[in-house]
């Protein structure tokens, strides 16, 4: 398996490693801040950007991955999307693998625990929820369809992050028992290791079908 993208793809490698421990495969990532999996995107702040997911195309045909993942922060490139269609012929070229492309995770409009801290101010007799609406930013859901048809044109695999973490009656999920820092987040939208591990483990027959 190849694991492509910005930090939003790196915060999936604690779950990935976690899935290997239970269904053995190799793993490479290649990932890096504001870097997402897009070929042909100014990325000024990052400017050997490009020369990593060139570099990413050239290593396929020698890896000979079953399955290629692809996570951004989409919501950072949302008027850039459409370079995802190009970006998937290119990996075609270069290998026969599968291809999945994991959408946005939840985006909280703090740092998760300060959302939970303003929760308990807010409503102090009442026990921290594992699964809430309140400090969630609410353009999540509309951009996870966007991506998810976005992704669709190509062809490829859609994995939601949305579908696995949240639902839109109950919200989506603040800790999680796997792991050992509890809380999915760290920040706003980064996920925990055990925020990681739980989403794979959500993910795992459909990012890697041997793990049914």
């Amino acid at each position: 398996m190849v694991l492509w993208g910005d930090s939003h793809a790196a915060h999936l490698y604690p779950g990935l490693q976690s899935l290997q421990r239970r269904t053995p495969f190799r793993l490479a990532e290649f990932t890096g801040s504001r870097c997402p999996p897009l070929l042909d995107l100014e990325t000024p702040t990052q400017p050997y950007c490009q020369d990593v997911n060139r570099h990413v195309l050239d290593e396929l045909p020698k890896l000979k991955p079953q399955t290629v993942v692809m996570a951004a922060r989409w919501r950072l490139y949302d008027h850039d999307l459409d370079k995802l269609r190009r970006t998937v012929d290119e990996v075609r070229r270069a290998t026969d693998a599968r291809v999945v492309v994991v959408g946005p995770v939840p985006h909280w409009n703090a740092r998760l625990p300060r959302v939970l801290f303003a929760y308990f101010r807010q409503h102090p007799r009442q026990p921290l929820p594992s699964r809430m609406l309140f400090g969630l930013e609410g353009y999540v859901w509309d951009f996870d369809r966007e991506v998810r048809e976005q992704v669709e044109r190509t062809g490829v695999e859609y994995l939601s992050a949305m579908d696995a973490l949240c639902t839109p009656r109950d919200g989506c999920l603040t800790k999680v028992p796997e792991g050992s820092d509890g809380l999915t987040a760290w920040d706003e939208a980064h996920l925990t290791a055990s925020g990681s591990i739980h989403l794979i483990a959500q993910l795992a027959p459909r990012i890697l079908p041997a793990a049914r």
